[in-house]
């Protein structure tokens, strides 16, 4: 397959050198290509720049859209998900109805379930400006494309990405004791894996990108805390803004087939914890 990554950071980066490694030609589209790994053929493009062309190649059999906003604000949000799309959505090289498009967006749609289960059948409720942008691009991308795949993914840890990690070692870490709040999230090597997956066998609908294992915030922290010899994270402050609480779940991973392999954040945390003391060294 000749598979387009718009969007080609991190993950972006991870999930085209596994396609390249099973025999696929992978563009990897970014502002500033030249830190792509050698197997991603570099396109030099700015979707938010509507006066830069797109040198986008003919005949391609997949676009994978995983932009990463340049700022937490509804603006770049807007500009990442809504303008950055609709713009490669209209572009002449990829006008073809049989090309696969998968848009990687995020479990911030569902907003919040008060600590209930949701699934790839529970309708979107975002509560905040990320999730709400993040649907408006679901929807557009289904308005012109209906045999699309929507890829919601959850918190991606791993290594380089341990922001929990971070915050518990400054102290700057704050958990919902009194009243649990679940968390749901994936490890990169996953949520890269399960792009490559999605693409290939041209998935179509909603997928939940997640591990087998939602658990509160106290629990994950707590394990990290004592995995690492830190003190616990204390106890949110009551004029904290609340946050998501739901558990979510993917009822369609294990008919694609897919497995994960840090199926849990113990497993998941555990090796990038070994991965990160391995780079230290």
């Amino acid at each position: 397959m000749r598979i387009l990554i718009a969007g080609c950071g991190r993950l972006g980066s991870e999930a085209g050198v596994g396609l390249a490694r099973a025999g696929h030609q992978v563009y990897g589209l970014r502002r500033d290509p030249s830190q792509l790994p050698a197997a991603i053929a570099p396109i030099r493009a700015d979707l938010t720049d509507t006066q830069q062309a797109l040198p986008i190649p003919d005949r391609l059999d997949a676009v994978i859209y995983a932009l990463t906003p340049a700022q937490r604000t509804e603006a770049a949000y807007r500009s990442a998900y809504l303008e950055g799309l609709q713009r490669l959505l209209v572009t002449p090289a990829l006008a073809n109805p049989e090309t696969h498009w998968l848009f990687v967006s995020s479990t911030a749609v569902y907003g919040d379930a008060d600590g209930g289960e949701v699934d790839e059948h529970t309708v979107p409720a975002p509560g905040r400006f990320n999730g709400a942008v993040l649907a408006q691009a679901e929807q557009l991308l289904q308005r012109w494309r209906e045999r699309s795949c929507l890829l919601r993914l959850g918190g991606i840890y791993g290594p380089g990405r341990q922001y929990l990690i971070s915050q518990l070692r400054l102290g700057q870490l704050r958990v919902s004791r009194t009243q649990p709040r679940y968390t749901n999230r994936i490890h990169s090597t996953d949520a890269a894996r399960l792009m490559g997956t999605l693409c290939t066998k041209r998935t179509t609908g909603v997928i939940n990108g997640v591990d087998c294992c939602p658990a509160t915030d106290a629990e994950v922290a707590d394990w990290l805390a004592a995995r690492l010899g830190w003190p616990p994270a204390p106890e949110v402050g009551p004029d904290s803004e609340a946050r998501d609480n739901k558990r979510i779940r993917s009822c369609r991973l294990s008919a694609l087939p897919f497995y994960h392999r840090y199926p849990d954040y113990r497993s998941g945390y555990s090796a990038a914890l070994r991965a990160d003391q391995k780079d230290e060294k």
